[in-house]
């Protein structure tokens, strides 16, 4: 039987189902985003292990083999021990640093990359001290380590300013009780004592931190059309909704002041409607303010956990590429510009100025979500080294009109939009044949993706052909993040009026 671990048991406080299913069937495959969160999450561990002077690194292929050779260490009188591994009938912990004292004493470490403490830190090393406790050891403190958000980069970055130490003990020690009785619950299950419950209990859990790995799976006897694929209600009222009696989006409906937009998405999807809804004065408007020459924007960036540049801060966005079409005038030729940094040296700079370069000095600027570019744009304003090109940055900034707006307000929506305004949804609501405004099936077909792929580079684990090939479909997928919004904007147009000529005639490279 598979050790029930600090990851399974943490799932099985709140969830025994899950915890059973990740011990008795097939793990799944850790998707590309978990594992660049992994990763990340690795580089803070391997700083964080530099705080400790002296500190020593367990190894080894099985926990068995681990937990022998942390007792080995601890037996060679090292101090402090990263990874020390423990196991204690079947349930297995692995700390992230030990420190040692003598008589069998320790204190426990938990590393976190995060800028905050967040609740469910103190149940993973609450489980860490139980397991330690039923080895024999005696835990006298018990600390969170998580990110300083305030630090700033200068040179080499030091563990002692990057790091923020978070006394846990007093709230580790209230779980204890709760910890042995989720034990308790999950052992009970596997030895046959108690039987899942046939029908899965939906909970926050399901989707907070992470939506389960198994929710596919415990939602097939939930009702097509459920109220749980309405998007951007709270999970809280999901739940609370469904174990209220209401359901399905037609339940939803019988309710009285409901919001207008999820009352839209309902309507529509249980009238299994094809118009789309249209707020027409307020469409007009937003067309009627902008000016030409047009020009769409998008940016992709990195965001590790450890800065990358000085001056920087964790997790600060570094724009790593940018896509520009630009049309002059209606029904004129759409032009294409673009920008793929290349992964060595401060690329902030080169970037900027060929930016400027290729966006007209007026005109309006459509994007979606302003907040990303807008932010992304004041901050390349402000590096030492633009300041020749700082207003240029500051007027695109400042002409930026945000194309998102007309459908998170819902000014045009249909139920093919799925209740979302993501322009991966919104895309395929308008052109649902037009395979070349389809992001399914692209080689990177998200921005969480082409940061991972720009990290790789970055890191040199991929190289040659693959690294090419990795380029090429960063600069496909950035360039769709641009065109699709004057797709969009065409679409716009010829519902404020069907007789319209089409805003643009074709595109160049």
């Amino acid at each position: 039987m598979k050790e029930i671990t600090k990851t399974r048991f943490t799932t099985g406080f709140t969830c025994v189902r899950a915890t059973i299913y990740a011990l008795t069937r097939k793990s799944k495959k850790a998707s590309q985003e978990m594992k660049y969160i992994s990763d990340n999450g690795q580089r803070v561990h391997e700083l964080a292990r530099k705080y400790f002077d002296g500190s020593v690194m367990v190894t080894g292929r099985t926990n068995a083999a681990r937990q022998n050779n942390t007792i080995r260490y601890i037996n060679a009188g090292k101090e402090y021990i990263c990874e020390a591994a423990f196991m204690s009938d079947n349930l297995f912990a692995a700390v992230d640093i030990l420190h040692v004292l003598p008589n069998k004493h320790v204190e426990v470490y938990e590393v976190k990359s995060a800028t905050k403490v967040e609740d469910n830190f103190y149940l993973d090393l609450a489980f860490q001290v139980y397991v330690l406790e039923h080895c024999g050891y005696t835990v006298d403190a018990a600390y969170i380590m998580i990110i300083n958000s305030e630090f700033i980069k200068h040179g080499d970055i030091d563990p002692k300013k990057f790091f923020i130490i978070e006394d846990a003990f007093d709230e580790v020690k209230e779980l204890q009780e709760d910890v042995d009785d989720s034990v308790g619950g999950i052992r009970s299950v596997l030895s046959g004592e108690k039987k899942l419950d046939e029908t899965p209990v939906f909970g926050k859990y399901c989707f907070k931190p992470n939506e389960c790995p198994y929710w596919d799976e415990c939602k097939k006897g939930i009702p097509e059309d459920s109220v749980f694929e309405i998007k951007k209600m709270s999970i809280d009222k999901k739940i609370g909704y469904y174990y209220d009696g209401v359901r399905t989006m037609k339940d939803l409906l019988g309710i009285k002041d409901l919001t207008a937009r999820f009352e839209q998405q309902a309507r529509l999807q249980v009238e299994k409607s094809n118009k789309t809804e249209v707020k027409m004065n307020l469409l007009m408007l937003f067309l009627s303010k902008l000016v030409f020459p047009i020009t769409s924007l998008d940016f992709e960036t990195i965001f590790d956990a450890l800065p990358l540049f000085d001056g920087t801060k964790p997790y600060s966005h570094q724009v790593t590429q940018y896509s520009v079409h630009v049309l002059e005038e209606k029904g004129g030729i759409l032009h294409h510009f673009d920008y793929l940094a290349e992964p060595k040296g401060d690329w902030r700079i080169p970037l900027a100025h060929e930016l400027v370069k290729v966006v007209p000095e007026e005109g309006s600027i459509i994007v979606w979500n302003d907040e990303m570019e807008s932010n992304r744009l004041m901050e390349l304003a402000d590096l030492p080294g633009n300041e020749d090109i700082r207003n240029k940055l500051l007027s695109i900034k400042h002409r930026i009109v945000d194309l998102m707006d007309i459908f998170l307000k819902r000014i045009v929506y249909n139920r093919f939009m799925e209740g979302s305004y993501s322009v991966k949804h919104v895309l395929p609501a308008f052109y649902p044949d037009r395979e070349d405004l389809r992001y399914d099936g692209m080689p990177i077909n998200n921005g969480m993706l082409a940061t991972i792929t720009f990290s790789k580079l970055l890191r040199g684990e991929i190289t040659g052909d693959e690294a090419a090939t990795a380029r090429k479909n960063l600069l496909t997928y950035c360039e769709l993040d641009t065109y699709g919004p004057f797709a969009i904007l065409d679409a716009l147009f010829h519902l404020s009026n069907p007789k319209s000529a089409p805003l643009y005639k074709r595109t160049t490279g």
